[in-house]
């Protein structure tokens, strides 16, 4: 089941991270979809843990992002979006590690191990928006460039783009931070986006030695 479902984050990342902002800056898709794809990735993830503890907390975390979610869609002229967004910060960060739990559980390298540090890689992509789109709700603002920023989640293509541009380092330069929290974000990101796959790539070689030994 979590092998299986390795396959399935990984279509919904990559549909997340490059179709999703094509399609949101065409108004093909709105608010209403992003939320559902959201919830989708993070119902899947349940299905990637193995152990009954990271089950639980998956199940919780999703449970809680649902009741947010209807709470912000409803009549109620209540809504907790600034919690909404550190709930799903905080379930991004632990489907990465029980991804990382599931990618080095054994010494075989198997494209389940390749498919799983791919989808771990993307999901550090969407923690860079929800530290994003937090700075942006506490300041009033994140990023400055060619963009008008929307007092809704829909910040997500330029904010996708900004992180994605900042984790594999590339760095443009038509979005540019506005505060120090947004700087030290897009450091943060390019940092991991340097020790990610180094840290990978050698993990990967050293279990292909072992096992060519043993």
């Amino acid at each position: 089941m979590s092998d299986t479902s390795f396959i399935t984050l990984l279509i919904v990342l990559l549909c997340l991270n490059f179709i999703v902002p094509v399609l949101i800056d065409a108004e093909i898709l709105g608010e209403y979809s992003l939320n559902g794809i959201y919830l989708f990735l993070f119902l899947v993830g349940i299905f990637s843990s193995d152990h009954n503890w990271f089950k639980f907390l998956t199940i919780s975390f999703f449970l809680l992002q649902v009741s947010l979610r209807i709470i912000r869609f409803s009549d109620s002229p209540t809504e907790f979006y600034f919690w909404e967004q550190i709930v799903m910060l905080m379930n991004l960060v632990l489907l990465i590690i029980v991804n990382l739990n599931l990618l080095f559980r054994d010494k075989e390298i198997t494209y389940y191990r390749i498919i799983g540090a791919v989808n771990v890689y993307l999901m550090l992509g969407l923690i860079g928006v929800s530290l994003l789109e937090l700075i942006h709700l506490v300041y009033g603002h994140s990023l400055e460039g060619g963009w008008k920023p929307d007092e809704e989640t829909l910040n997500f293509p330029n904010f996708i783009y900004y992180s994605m541009t900042s984790l594999t380092t590339v760095g443009y330069g038509d979005l540019i931070p506005t505060n120090a929290a947004a700087r030290m974000t897009s450091v943060f990101l390019s940092a991991i986006g340097i020790l990610y796959p180094a840290v990978v790539i050698s993990s990967l070689i050293s279990s292909g030695m072992t096992i060519k030994k043993g």
